[in-house]
């Protein structure tokens, strides 16, 4: 895993209002971690100012363990959500699994990408 470098979400969220939304989640040397959620359409996609773990959508910590990892998150939507994430680093890809609320894992692979961190 890179610290230095984002992590793009190989899946996209298409909204009510049809925009498409990519994750991207960034990891810094001090265990701390932040997510970030973009509109393709916009420039802001390409913007890393919000690519620092004080600007950030949302913020947590990780945790490595050989090729295992753990990002946890407080969410501030939804009157506020704890979400744990657990994964596996495989190369310059990490694949994270959550249960969501209905109980169903989800799978989220993110990739080492060239959006700049900072």
């Amino acid at each position: 895993m890179d610290t230095g470098s984002m992590y793009l979400d190989v899946d996209s969220l298409i909204t009510a209002d049809g925009k498409v939304l990519k994750s991207a989640i960034g990891f810094d040397l001090d265990g701390r971690a932040f997510l970030n959620s973009y509109d393709t359409s916009s420039l802001a996609f390409q913007n890393a100012n919000s690519n620092t773990i004080t600007t950030a959508q949302q913020v947590g910590y990780y945790r490595v363990d050989g090729f295992e990892i753990e990002f946890e998150r407080l969410t501030p939507y939804d009157y506020g959500q704890y979400i744990l994430w657990t994964g596996r680093i495989k190369g310059d890809s990490i694949v994270f699994t959550y249960r969501n609320f209905l109980n169903k894992d989800r799978t989220y692979t993110f990739i080492k990408s060239s959006l700049p961190k900072e």
